[in-house]
């Protein structure tokens, strides 16, 4: 998705929606397993040592961290915009 969108923010002045596709792009692989590599890598260690992380209780667990990881990161960019850090 973020190579998707690379092209048609490309042009457009500041910083303020480049930083959101970072944050977005980083932050929102955390609500599954499969979301993101490091979720893969993590959960496959995990199998070898013998510890069970079901597909549900992840998704359970990593959608609030990802609700609520992405509601702290608009609220820094809204006030990092409103006080005149971002352009």
């Amino acid at each position: 998705m973020t190579m998707l969108v690379i092209p048609a923010i490309q042009n457009v002045p500041g910083d303020v929606l480049w930083i959101s596709l970072a944050a977005g792009a980083t932050l929102g692989g955390n609500a599954t397993i499969i979301g993101a590599v490091a979720n893969i890598i993590v959960a496959e260690v995990a199998s070898r040592e013998g510890a069970s992380l079901p597909f549900g209780e992840f998704l359970r667990v990593g959608l609030v961290v990802t609700v609520v990881t992405l509601l702290l990161s608009v609220g820094i960019l809204a006030l990092e915009l409103q006080f005149g850090l971002l352009r």
